[in-house]
């Protein structure tokens, strides 16, 4: 192998690190985001059994009223 040879090698694993290195930095965003919007999904459930349970108490208020109880 000559020196023109090991340079064109040099050159290709370079080009190959910066697309590997390019990938990661992809992967890293979309992980990232990914997370992010992992929070928000587990944000609005929370809201949402908050909802459901405040909606129980009135509901469960509601019929103690027509029993003529208070709540």
């Amino acid at each position: 192998m000559n020196k023109e040879t090991h340079e064109a090698k040099k050159t290709q694993l370079l080009e190959n690190k910066s697309i590997v290195m390019n990938q990661i930095n992809d992967g890293t965003r979309l992980l990232e985001k990914a997370k992010a919007d992992l929070n928000a999904l587990l944000g609005a459930i929370q809201v949402v059994d908050q909802l459901l349970e405040e909606t129980g108490d009135i509901d469960r208020s509601k019929e103690a009223n027509k029993d003529g109880t208070k709540n």
